[in-house]
């Protein structure tokens, strides 16, 4: 068992067009999208407030202070920086960074560069850390 994993994603919400709209103008298929009023939860008794999109990085567990998924959506989006200028004005965009760890504490380290990127391309940079019991237990 692998001790941790992380994945990141590039995220547009709170967007009145359809989510395929979004892949228009990113020339981007998403990894997951959903639209406001979709039902979902245990039974589907809830309701999605918001359209949601987003694109993935593949999740891995090679290095626990990795910068691979940045780095690869950066790559992406970068390519399409005036397209993202454009989202902007029509949706919330950003990034959102996924590590799952089984200790008690953990890190995150982003380099100095890869965060200058994030800011020129005027991306909201989130956390979302699970640090879980040991699989041991």
């Amino acid at each position: 068992m692998n001790d941790h994993q992380t994945y990141a994603y590039f995220y547009a919400r709170d967007f009145k067009c359809s989510p395929e709209s979004i892949s228009k103008i990113l020339d981007i298929e998403p990894t997951h999208f959903w639209c406001e009023g979709e039902p979902w939860g245990p039974n589907n008794v809830r309701k999605r407030k918001e359209n949601f999109w987003s694109y993935r990085t593949l999740e891995c567990s090679d290095d626990y202070y990795t910068n691979v998924h940045f780095k690869e959506l950066l790559e992406l989006l970068e390519s399409r920086k005036e397209k993202l200028t454009h989202l902007s004005s029509e949706a919330r965009i950003g990034i959102t960074y996924v590590p799952t760890c089984y200790y008690p504490n953990m890190a995150v380290i982003l380099q100095k560069e890869l965060l200058q990127r994030i800011v020129t391309l005027g991306l909201a940079l989130n956390f979302d850390i699970y640090s879980l019991a040991s699989s041991d237990e």
